[in-house]
């Protein structure tokens, strides 16, 4: 299991199962399932998982941190990152948004080309490109924690780098608890309807959706060929490149709370968790 000198998950074995069938449910969609052990007490279980989660996000997050400068000096004119990751990248970054000039003019200017700007980010912490992340949380010019916090507007939560936690996440969720309950090296997972809605979440082009570049590299990575039908559709066949999966979407994760921290922000792990299959229901109420 991935991190589980860190992260327990025994209690996700011990709490869940995978159920194919139910009589009484007409239309029954397989899936994890509380066991409904009369020893364990569920919701302090998911509690403690919970915090000890977040903990280890938390610390690497902090080792992460002091590889780097504590101040950065701003750019005031100039690239924000190299050609080749421009090259790289067509569909996201250009000429235009490479340039640090038009970041300033976005956040001066009342009505800025936010669609153009935040693929920026979400590639660059895929690309572990987090100097330059730093930077731009701390630029004078450019106040990122606004953005960060304006989830009434639908097209930043929905399409922004807030999308990039959640649906790492929710992937390494997933595979972990597969893994945990057994039903990874089986291949069972793919029955699962939440696994199609992931698959389409991670996979499923959409020429705003810039939070799906770090999935479909790291899919391609792993040698999966995405399908529209999930249930062909394994990611564990090759166990050294899967666990390698795991390791780098882990990586996303702390780095976007290493980058949130950066503006200001309080990425809200305890909340993010409490809302993620197979927990959701299952937590104790002040996650929630």
């Amino acid at each position: 299991m991935h991190q589980s000198h860190n992260i327990p998950w025994h209690i996700i074995e011990a709490n869940f199962k995978f159920v194919t069938q139910n009589k009484g449910i007409l239309n029954f969609q397989p899936g994890y399932f509380p066991k409904n052990n009369p020893h364990h007490d569920i919701a302090k279980d998911l509690k403690h998982f919970i915090e000890k989660f977040v903990s280890t996000i938390r610390s690497f997050s902090e080792t992460e941190r002091n590889k780097y400068p504590a101040r950065i000096v701003p750019l005031a004119r100039g690239n924000l990152f190299p050609d080749a990751l421009r090259d790289k990248y067509p569909m996201y970054l250009n000429e235009r948004n490479q340039r640090i000039e038009f970041w300033v003019h976005c956040f001066q200017a009342p009505h800025g080309d936010w669609w153009s700007i935040q693929p920026v980010i979400n590639v660059l912490l895929y690309e572990n490109e987090m100097e330059g992340l730093i930077m731009l949380a701390q630029h004078p010019q450019i106040d990122l924690r606004e953005r960060m916090l304006w989830r009434e507007q639908e097209m930043w939560y929905q399409y922004g780098f807030n999308r990039t936690k959640e649906l790492s996440l929710s992937a390494y969720m997933f595979f972990c608890t597969a893994q945990a309950v057994g039903t990874l090296e089986t291949g069972e997972y793919v029955r699962d309807c939440s696994y199609r809605r992931l698959v389409e979440q991670m996979a499923y082009f959409n020429e705003r959706s810039s939070e799906q570049v770090a999935h479909l590299e790291l899919l391609r990575d792993i040698g999966v060929e995405v399908k529209t039908d999930t249930r062909e559709m394994f990611v564990h066949k090759d166990h050294e490149r899967f666990q390698k999966y795991l390791k780098d979407l882990f990586a996303l994760i702390y780095r976007y709370d290493m980058f949130a921290k950066e503006c200001g922000i309080d990425p809200g792990w305890e909340m993010e968790l409490a809302e993620c299959y197979p927990l959701l229901r299952h937590v104790p109420s002040r996650f929630t």
